[in-house]
């Protein structure tokens, strides 16, 4: 599983229009999209896109503060991930316009007709190409919608090479077992956007409107560092309870230098174990966090909004 998920702009090349307004009927409501019918206009506005910096350079880890300042760019949306190009094309074929795009860090599927597959073969063996798919085959725009999917996560997962979560953490995180509890949560609550964070621990997320949720997360060591913290402070008995049965966590948030009047129930979060004596993991739906989010200017729904 990545570390952070958030939706990138997929872009479509093919002279042929009436493809491509098929393509823009089956293509998820979801899923930013440039289309094109000029490969030379789709080289200079992927080029624009790339020299306007929209591409963050990660940290080595993700606190708030750097959280901040990638979810409120918008311009996240516009990355380009995959471009998607049919190899018959006046003046210039997919292949020709995948090596003039070399430079660029993108994943690549080119469209074939059945004359040009083994060309394509030799083109993926070269890794110029990184899928090739028959145009005519009946399950063409299935598999470019899979193959997309797929791409995009291995773009995702190229750029966040650096993060460093530790190594016992780094196992738990990319196990089958917490990727597909993780992933059907945020199917059920609507997430399109998640972020990894180290301060606190979890995963910042973020649904379809700009909604701001807090998946936390929580290891042994964890509990036995709150518990420790909690004998020495005016903690209700019943959250220090909860925290002792594993199915809370509190001192989440706010400074652990618990003053007067400290919202005990606001800063703790209900959990449940999700790797059996390793890794446990909650959502809190109101978290105060300190992030200067705007849902009306950065969120994906805004991003929808602008292109209606």
């Amino acid at each position: 599983m990545n570390l952070f998920r958030h939706p990138t702009t997929w872009v479509f090349v093919d002279d042929e229009s009436r493809f491509l307004d098929s393509l823009k009927e089956y293509l998820p409501s979801d899923q930013p999209a440039l289309f094109f019918d000029d490969p030379s206009v789709a080289e200079n506005e992927l080029r624009a896109i790339s020299q306007r910096g929209v591409t963050k350079k990660l940290d080595s880890h993700f606190d708030i503060g750097s959280l901040q300042r990638f979810v409120t760019d918008i311009r996240r949306f516009s990355q380009v991930s995959v471009v998607i190009a049919d190899y018959a094309m006046p003046g210039c074929t997919g292949i020709e316009l995948f090596e003039i795009l070399s430079d660029l860090k993108i994943q690549k599927i080119l469209l074939t007709g059945v004359a040009d597959e083994s060309t394509a073969t030799l083109a993926f063996n070269a890794g110029t190409i990184d899928r090739f798919i028959k145009k005519g085959e009946r399950s063409a725009v299935e598999k470019i919608l899979s193959y997309s999917r797929k791409l995009e996560d291995l773009w995702l997962s190229d750029h966040q090479q650096t993060l460093n979560v530790g190594n016992d953490m780094e196992d738990a995180l990319r196990s089958n077992q917490f990727a597909g509890y993780f992933s059907s949560q945020c199917k059920q609550r609507g997430i399109v956007e998640y972020y990894f964070c180290d301060e606190p621990l979890g995963f910042l997320c973020l649904d379809v409107s700009g909604q701001q949720m807090f998946f936390a997360l929580a290891r042994e060591r964890d509990f036995m560092d709150c518990l420790e913290l909690l004998r020495t402070t005016d903690c209700p008995a019943q959250i220090i309870q909860t925290v002792e049965k594993r199915e809370a966590l509190t001192l989440l948030f706010e400074t652990r230098e618990v003053v007067e009047g400290y919202d005990w129930s606001y800063n703790t979060v209900e959990i449940v174990e999700v790797i059996p004596g390793e890794l446990w993991g909650g959502f809190h739906h109101a978290p105060p966090i300190d992030v200067d989010y705007d849902p009306s200017r950065h969120s994906f729904h805004a991003l929808q909004s602008e292109g209606q």
